[in-house]
């Protein structure tokens, strides 16, 4: 056999061998620290009703039909990712509708729908 020939296949199996334990390498390694860990698939509302909103990716694919006061504040309630992770997106029409919500609470059901008509009213 020829020796240039012989030294092509030997370079070509050390090249495999390498290219191979590199990405097996970087396949077991662990990320830095510092780096933001990879983007979660869904990021939404986890829950279906009332004031209190939590995000993440627990998304239910339907809700019941059941309304609770303040589930129309639900409508400035965002979610989205930031440095990594589901959060809730700050907002002022968020606030307010809660704000103004919240004080209905604790009333007598007919008073408190009615409370919270006109919260939605102020928006």
């Amino acid at each position: 056999m020829n020796k240039n020939l012989l030294l092509v296949i030997i370079l070509v199996i050390l090249l495999s061998g390498c290219t191979l334990a590199i990405n097996q390498a970087d396949n077991n390694s662990q990320p830095p620290s510092g780096v933001i860990p990879p983007v979660e698939e869904k990021c939404g509302l986890e829950n279906c009703h009332g004031l209190e909103f939590t995000c993440g990716s627990k998304v239910p694919d339907f809700c019941t039909e059941i309304y609770q006061l303040g589930d129309f504040c639900r409508q400035y309630a965002i979610c989205e990712i930031i440095n990594g992770q589901c959060q809730l997106v700050p907002s002022e029409d968020l606030e307010n509708c809660r704000t103004c919500v919240h004080e209905c609470l604790g009333l007598e059901a007919e008073t408190a729908f009615q409370c919270e008509s006109d919260c939605r009213e102020e928006m």
